[in-house]
């Protein structure tokens, strides 16, 4: 029998606090449509109770997160070649097409080079096939901006956004929960010479 996951119980303990704190901004709000005419130090008594739970929710939200960061342990540390590679097989095997790949650059990515790959294969193959791809890497501070590029148009927020929900990953969640999980963004723009890109943010790697 497998030991219980610290972060099941870390779960249920947030669920329970959130459930409590909107059952308290539930009735403050309530209160406050039931008696439009309430008197003026009455309504202030409930305004304050709004604001009071929704900064201990926020509160309850970040402690949790931190918590969870606690639990996970330390995040994979990759050779930026390593996770350059196997986006570039990633995408050639969802799409076909040949990729082109950048120098790889002296820089650590705080991610492991499979997952990363799964996810812009998932994401490359959504985009009509271009004949081929270009792909680079490079620091930008804290982070590390991965570019996948083509000959096109980039896909708007919303369907980018769409697709990540789509989008399977290894370990058994859907894109845009990974990114959230690494501190991790994607974003679909013009490039600047013509075509588009997919750039990945990335925290770099210790």
């Amino acid at each position: 029998m497998s030991a219980p996951d610290p972060r099941d119980a870390l779960l249920r303990a947030l669920v329970e606090r959130v459930r409590g704190r909107l059952g308290s901004l539930r009735a403050a709000v309530e209160t406050l449509d039931a008696f439009p005419d309430m008197p003026a130090e009455a309504r202030a008594q409930f305004q304050a109770v709004l604001r009071d739970e929704t900064a201990a929710l926020a509160d309850d939200l970040a402690s949790a997160e931190a918590d969870h960061r606690r639990l996970a342990g330390p995040r994979p540390a990759s050779a930026a070649a390593d996770v350059l590679a196997a986006v570039a097989d990633a995408v050639t095997a969802a799409t076909g097409a040949l990729v082109a790949v950048g120098t790889p650059p002296a820089l650590v990515v705080g991610a492991a080079p499979f997952d990363v790959g799964a996810l812009l294969g998932a994401l490359a193959a959504r985009l009509p096939p271009p004949p081929a791809f270009w792909l680079s890497c490079e620091s930008t501070g804290a982070l590390v901006g991965l570019d996948l590029g083509w000959a096109g148009r980039a896909p708007a927020a919303d369907r980018l956004a769409a697709w990540l929900r789509a989008a399977p990953m290894p370990d058994g969640s859907d894109a845009a929960s990974w990114l959230a999980a690494h501190d991790a963004a994607v974003v679909a723009e013009p490039d600047g010479a013509g075509g588009a890109r997919l750039r990945l943010l990335l925290a770099a790697g210790a």
